[in-house]
């Protein structure tokens, strides 16, 4: 992520998101089952439903954190930097106020 001035107001601007849908907390929220499952990771939202299968942590621990805020539980189990490069092609979205989890 890049920090950028706009306006007196600071920004994160992230390579690669500038066309991606700002998704609200209530959204996010509605996605907490096997069949649709959203995690948001760091300011970002990612559809992780395809990936259960894939999980080496197992589909549960995705299940767990279905509709949430991923990261703390993300960086404390310390994913390769591989791992977080494949976060990339699950991103659909950006978080529209991050500091106002549920």
């Amino acid at each position: 992520a890049i920090w950028a001035l706009d306006h007196f107001r600071i920004k994160i601007v992230m390579p690669g998101v500038e066309d991606l849908p700002i998704l609200s907390w209530e959204e996010v929220n509605n996605h907490n089952t096997k069949n649709s499952l959203w995690i948001v990771l760091y300011e970002s939202v990612y559809d992780v439903t395809s990936f259960q299968g894939e999980h080496p942590g197992g589909k549960e621990v995705l299940l767990q954190h279905a509709g949430e805020d991923t990261t703390n539980a993300f960086e404390s189990t310390g994913h390769s930097e591989a791992a977080k490069e494949l976060t990339d092609k699950f991103r659909i979205g950006i978080i529209q106020n991050l500091q106002s989890a549920p």
